[in-house]
């Protein structure tokens, strides 16, 4: 009978020997689960913010172009020859015709500027 006891006990303790290793490795292969996820997490993490900052980089290229895009219009605008609309003078031909009138005033002015000078010398 104690053989037996001693038998049953030493297979009950194979038993429990055996479920605490399998209860190890399981733990083991979770944690090494756990890890594995976690540094997945990292990766996509650091992949997701390499890809947003690529979007803003485009985004403010993007907008620098459409600026520089508009301001090209705007000029194009401004010296086109062409009449637009109901205008009767282009805006090519408005500022030219500016710049006669500001260029007749400082001829004006420069002969008046001389004329002072010489009336000081004498």
């Amino acid at each position: 009978d104690k053989r037996a006891t001693a038998a049953e006990q030493r297979r009950l303790e194979a038993e429990r020997k055996k479920r605490e290793e399998e209860e190890a490795a399981a733990a083991a292969a979770a944690e090494a689960e756990r890890l594995r996820l976690a540094a997945e997490l990292e990766r996509r993490r650091k992949l997701q913010s390499a890809y947003e900052a690529s979007v803003e980089s485009a985004m403010t290229t993007l907008d620098s172009y459409t600026a520089a895009a508009r301001l090209h219009a705007e000029l194009r605008g401004q010296l086109d020859p062409q009449r637009h609309g109901g205008e009767t003078s282009s805006p090519l031909e408005l500022e030219r015709q500016k710049f006669e009138q500001s260029k007749k005033k400082l001829k004006s002015d420069l002969k008046k500027c001389t004329a002072f000078v010489k009336k000081i010398k004498a």
